[in-house]
Formats: C-alpha cells, structure tokens, sequence
C-alpha cells in the first residue's frame, strides 16, 4: 500500500558541488514532508555526494533515503528508483537542478486532489547564479483534468522532462523501463509513455529549475560531439516505442513523439556532418543511419533534409551530402547548395 503522495528519483553521479543544493530545495513544510520520498539513487559516485546526502538521510529518515549502486549512468537510476517509489505519483529531479520550493509545496497541495496518469507543470532555466535565462510553460486550462488526445497538437506545446510528473502505477502497468548505460535517456521519460496516456492535468507552478551551461554537462557541444552515437540508441527506442501503439488513437502523443525523433536526429546530422572533424567511422556510421532512418520513419527522414543551422539560414547540408557523400566546411555549402 502506498503511503507517500509523491516520490522524487534524484539520479547522482559525481554531483558533490550541486547535490545540497538540490535536496535543500526538497525541504518542505512538515505536514507535507510526510507526503513526499525522495529516493537519492547514487551511481556509483566517486566523490562525496553520498555522503552529502546520507546528512539529509539522517535528518529527515522518514522522506530521504539513499540508494547505493554500481554505475549503470542514468536510466538504471530511473528504473531503480521507479522500482522502489512508493508514491502515488513520481517526478525526476536532477542532481545539478532544484525546485523552487514554494512553486512545489503548491504542487504537493495539488497531488492529493487528483488522480490521472500525467501531471505537467511549468519550468525555469537558471545558469549558475541561479538567475532565470528562460522559462517553459503551457497555454491550456489550468487546473483542469483533460483526455491527452482530446486537444489539437498545435494547441498542447512541446514539453520536456521538466515539466513531467507520472503517476507510479501508470508507468508500472505499462512495463516503462529506461534505457541504461548511456546518457540522454531523458528524452524516453517525457515521451515513450506518452501513447498509453490518458487523463492529464496542467499546473503553472514554475517548479523545476533547469541548470544550463555547467560545463561537463551533457548537452555540453564538446560531450555531445563525443556521445553522439548514443543519440541514435535513443532515437531509435523512441522508434521502436512507437511501433507499438496504434498511433491514430494517440494523434497528440505521436505529434510529440515524432518531434522528439526529429531533434534527435537533426543533432546527429549538425555534429558530424557541421561540428566535429567527421572520421572515417563518423561517416560510414551515418550512412547507416540515414539508410535506418529512411526505411523506420520516413516522414522525419523528409523532414531532416534541409538543415537549420541558424535560425535565420535554412541549408540543404543533409541534402548534400546525401547527393554526393561529401563533408564540406559549411562556408562551401552556403556558395553550392542551391545548385543542387
């Protein structure tokens, strides 16, 4: 039996400096901290984050608990943690990030008055001051319990792991299970539940504040030319993921399934093809990929065929190097590609 409102999965890998940080902005009102577990799953860290957050542990052992494994990177944290949770509902919160704990003290309030299977809320990017840079939120009704396919795709925007809250029996009944082993598995959590989805609520509560620019981080341009093959596995769990739905029963899911491929794959094409010196494995490997995509999911391959490099310039880069198999430094492009 459940006895928790809500569990927070706090993924920590090597997160020392950030990790305080992160669990002080949990620390919320006392009738509400009997709501809440925060599960601190600790991967393997080579630091002191789990000592930091054994101090949480011992301080309030009845909402904090730390979760000591071998490393497995980020989706054996989630899958842990979703192994353990014993809240109704369940939130990811990076290590690096925080809450806005009065925003999330709301949302508490707000989670035992409801019961459907996603509840999303609004975002803040912060940089390392702590200083707002941005923001994500939605235009739909607040407050009000919806069927997930019932809006236009145009009217319920994009959203990111930040804005995501499931309720724990949902994403078990469906068998979710996050990729291990490799990072930007976030992108699965906000979107392979998203077919199997069927009342949601929307709340604009700024809750989660998103840390952008931490170096190291892997959105990182240098971690990212490194990892770029690991965007593929996850593209390419996202396709499989789709395949196993009827997608004309789930137009709003597949709308934003389909974009989230789509990202994926115009970043695999920016950095080998625009931001890392290509090898000659880097090539071969994309070829292979852009034959996948074709075959998997055709509508994406179509759309990824003129690259946005700036907001302002359209190029064809993708189309030609699928014409003719060459990486050119982009000023060449900018001279040739109407030629084509």
């Amino acid at each position: 039996m459940r006895q928790k409102i809500l569990t927070i999965v706090v993924p920590t890998y090597n997160m020392q400096n950030y990790l305080h940080r992160c669990l002080e902005s949990l620390i919320v009102r006392p009738q509400l901290m009997n709501m809440l577990e925060v599960l601190v799953i600790n991967d393997g860290s080579k630091d002191n984050s789990s000592v930091i957050a054994q101090v949480f542990q011992a301080k309030y052992p009845d909402t904090f608990r730390v979760v000591e494994k071998e490393n497995g990177h980020y989706g054996s944290c989630v899958n842990r943690g979703l192994s353990e949770a014993k809240g109704k509902y369940i939130k990811i919160l990076d290590a690096d990030d925080w809450f806005n704990t009065c925003e999330f003290e709301k949302l508490l309030d707000q989670l035992s008055t409801v019961d459907v299977d996603l509840v999303l809320t609004a975002y803040n990017v912060v940089n390392e001051n702590g200083k707002e840079t941005g923001s994500g939120e939605q235009t739909i009704p607040v407050g009000e319990v919806f069927d997930f396919n019932q809006f236009p795709p145009n009217q319920l925007a994009y959203y990111a792991m930040y804005m995501v809250t499931y309720r724990t029996e949902f994403l078990q009944s469906i068998g979710y299970r996050q990729t291990e082993g490799i990072s930007y598995t976030d992108t699965e959590w906000q979107s392979c539940p998203q077919y199997a989805v069927r009342q949601c609520v929307y709340y604009q509560f700024y809750v989660y504040q998103y840390l952008r620019g931490r170096a190291g981080q892997s959105l990182d341009d240098t971690v990212l030319s490194k990892n770029v093959w690991q965007l593929e596995t996850v593209l390419k769990t996202l396709v499989d993921n789709r395949k196993k739905y009827d997608v004309s029963k789930s137009p709003l899911a597949d709308v934003h399934n389909l974009h989230q491929i789509k990202l994926n794959a115009i970043m695999i094409y920016k950095i080998v093809l625009i931001w890392k010196k290509a090898t000659r494995d880097d090539k071969i490997h994309l070829a292979k990929f852009d034959e996948y995509l074709k075959d998997a999911c055709r509508e994406v391959w179509e759309e990824t065929d003129v690259l946005v490099v700036k907001k302002w310039m359209p190029i064809h880069y993708v189309h030609f190097w699928r014409k003719t198999g060459k990486v050119l430094p982009l000023r060449w492009i900018r001279r040739m590609y109407e030629k084509i």
